[in-house]
């Protein structure tokens, strides 16, 4: 797999954190499925919707 050089990776991230916050809730839920964990409901008050814990 390529590796993105420094500006592609910084456009991707100021691109995303420029998205409005529906559609960085559904990127987050796409994520999530795609790293195998269960998709939360979005939240209507732009807060953290998820969390991971590591128990070990």
């Amino acid at each position: 797999m390529n590796q993105f050089t420094f500006p592609q990776t910084q456009a991707i991230i100021k691109g995303l954190l420029n998205t409005s916050n529906p559609t960085k809730q559904e990127i987050g839920q796409r994520f999530a499925y795609f790293l195998g964990f269960t998709r939360g409901q979005k939240s209507p008050n732009d807060g953290i919707d998820g969390l991971i814990e590591n128990k070990e």
